[in-house]
Order: structure tokens, then sequence, then C-alpha cells
């Protein structure tokens, strides 16, 4: 937790979520009581290698899309 401006009490939280072998499935960002964006975590079933993050801004709706790739040499 952070509070940017002591004269303004405002905090900032992340929150995250973890899946039974540890790795993050979901963070959420809160501006007071107040969440502001949601990420979500994608692996692929076999190697649970990271393929994508999904990130949506909740004020506006926009959900970006990261996706991964792996090349193997």
């Amino acid at each position: 937790m952070e509070q940017p401006d002591l004269d303004r009490p405002r905090t900032i939280r992340r929150v995250w979520r973890y899946d039974a072998a540890g790795n993050v499935i979901e963070g959420e960002l809160w501006h007071d009581s107040t969440q502001v964006e949601r990420e979500e975590y994608l692996y692929e079933e076999q190697s649970m290698t990271l393929k994508a993050r999904l990130t949506k801004d909740l004020a506006s709706g926009v959900i970006h899309v990261l996706r991964f790739t792996t090349e193997r040499k």
C-alpha cells in the first residue's frame, strides 16, 4: 500500500491471487475503496509458461491483451 500525497488521504493498493503452484493468476489495482484495474494471467496448459496478460481499465471498460510467445532454437 502507498499513500502518494500526504495532504490528501488516499491509498493505492494491489491485490494478487495465485494458483496452487504459486503462479500469479489475477491482480487488482485499487484507489481507496474503488477498484480501477483488473489483470488476468493466462498460462499454457502443458508447460505453464505465461501466454497472455489481460488488463481491463474498469473506468473506461477498455481491455488490453498482451500475448507472449516462446521461440525455441
